[in-house]
């Protein structure tokens, strides 16, 4: 199998913060591996579900997950 290579605009199975499981988002933003800390690239990914439980969500009115993810957790949808 041919590794694809993750771009902004493609979606993908990444795992999700709260739940462990893995979810359909977006990729919207890629972060370069930082040279300081050696890790990276991280991949800013936006969940299709949203969070309807929490707190926070419920006072900022805003229930959209975004979360940087790593590559390794993330699986490109075909």
């Amino acid at each position: 199998m041919k590794k694809q290579k993750l771009e902004v605009g493609i979606r993908v199975l990444a795992k999700n913060p709260f739940s462990d499981q893995m979810e359909g988002g977006v990729i919207m933003n890629i972060r370069a591996r930082d040279e300081e800390v050696g890790r990276g690239p991280f991949y800013l990914v936006r969940f299709h579900k949203t969070d309807d439980k929490s707190y926070h969500s419920t006072y900022t009115r805003n229930p959209i997950i975004r979360r940087w993810v790593r590559r390794q957790d993330i699986e490109i949808i075909e």
